[in-house]
């Protein structure tokens, strides 16, 4: 069991895992064990004991199998499972009845469908393992801005506010108030798209900043539209914004164009709407947007290139 560790978190080992093949020999049987048992592979197993060392401490029989359980019988899949405990291996070390348990029956006691938290937690792990008074806290925020338990999106909202700190939200209140958001503003588009919140920083400067003043866009539109900011620059917003401009400056389209139209619709759809029926000899437009979807996210074409021709 433990060579399959070695060989595949050679790096990790060596920062420190090492001492503890010596401090918990005896248990290489029983991960063992563990790994026939959950269905999950010993390369699996070996990754998720590797990420997270007081594993290695634990009782098999009296922590790490009854916690695995309790998740499973809530996500119902080995597989999810077994991609959880690598992302987040604490599920398999945190006291599931003072933690766990005690937050999916708050968040079961005001509606919320096992479905919708079987989803959640493969997703957002963490979020089940906070104090349970702050998620109650959370739970009354969310019921407060009257989101709808029965709805992801409760638990999509509820999840970012799991992993930030109340400074934390208010700072990114600040950053979207300097430009030009209300407090309403903001919790509106937060309620429209919780992930919004998230963003860094650096983030939603640099997304505002093209997008209200190279594009010449209305900040409140975003609003309506959160999710766009957290489009790729390099990937999405920057190449369609490269097309939408040649379009606009040849009078073929309008300049207040639908931030959903542009940025939202699938790759097919985009084309279709705004490439193919255009691209004759002198636009090139097909050229001009697959240049700028240059693998690995380089773009040939930089922000100074494109100028302010929108406004």
């Amino acid at each position: 069991m433990f060579q399959n560790l070695e060989e595949v978190e050679v790096e990790g080992t060596n920062k420190g895992f090492g001492s503890l093949f010596v401090l918990y020999p005896l248990q290489s049987k029983d991960k063992q064990e563990f790994s026939q048992e959950s269905g999950a592979s010993s390369i699996d197993v070996a990754r998720i004991f590797s990420g997270y060392s007081s594993l290695f401490a634990r009782s098999l029989e009296r922590q790490i199998i009854p916690c695995y359980n309790y998740f499973h019988e809530l996500i119902q899949s080995d597989e999810k499972l077994v991609q959880v405990a690598r992302r987040c291996p604490r599920i398999l070390t945190c006291d599931v009845q003072l933690y766990a348990a005690r937050n999916i029956g708050i968040l079961k006691g005001v509606g919320v469908p096992m479905s919708n938290l079987a989803k959640a937690v493969y997703s957002h792990p963490n979020m089940v393992l906070l104090n349970v008074d702050r998620t109650e806290k959370n739970v009354e925020e969310l019921k407060r801005l009257r989101f709808d338990p029965s709805s992801y999106k409760f638990l999509s909202a509820f999840a970012m506010l799991a992993k930030m700190s109340k400074s934390t939200v208010e700072r990114k209140f600040h950053c979207f108030r300097e430009w030009g958001w209300s407090k309403e503003d903001f919790l509106a588009a937060f309620k429209r798209e919780p992930i919004c919140i998230s963003l860094s920083e650096d983030k939603i400067n640099a997304a505002m900043d093209f997008l209200v003043n190279k594009m010449g866009q209305d900040p409140f539109a975003l609003v309506r539209r959160p999710n766009v900011l957290g489009m790729s620059m390099e990937k999405r917003i920057i190449p369609r914004a490269m097309v939408a401009q040649v379009l606009v400056s040849k009078g073929l389209i309008k300049k207040d164009l639908r931030l959903s139209s542009l940025f939202l619709s699938k790759e097919n759809l985009f084309l279709q709407r705004f490439v193919l029926p255009y691209d004759g000899k002198d636009s090139q437009l097909l050229k001009l947007y697959e240049d700028n979807l240059h693998p690995g996210g380089e773009m040939r074409t930089t922000k100074k290139d494109i100028g302010n021709g929108f406004c």
